[in-house]
């Protein structure tokens, strides 16, 4: 599945702790960041692992910053792409 990840083409936030002790952010999260190039990366300071449990307002601000005109360009592309290989061309 991660081979894939440079696929993905609508907007994703990546929420990480810099004190997570479970998953290390520099292994994960910014490799993740690196695999897809239009994602945004908000790292918590002072913030471990259980990150909607703990900081539930900073899950939600990420999700609100994602920019949803650009989830709509996307939904268009493939709605635009489905239409042509239906036409066959």
């Amino acid at each position: 599945m991660s081979k894939r990840y440079s696929e993905i083409r609508v907007p994703v936030v990546i929420v990480t702790g810099d004190d997570d002790q479970i998953v290390s952010p520099r292994e994960n999260a910014y490799r993740l960041k690196s695999d897809i190039t239009q994602s945004k990366l908000v790292e918590l300071k002072d913030t471990g692992h259980e990150i909607p449990l703990t900081r539930p307002e900073c899950v939600r601000e990420a999700l609100l910053s994602i920019d949803m005109r650009e989830t709509d360009n996307v939904a268009k592309e493939n709605s635009r792409m489905l239409e042509l290989v239906a036409v066959g061309n």
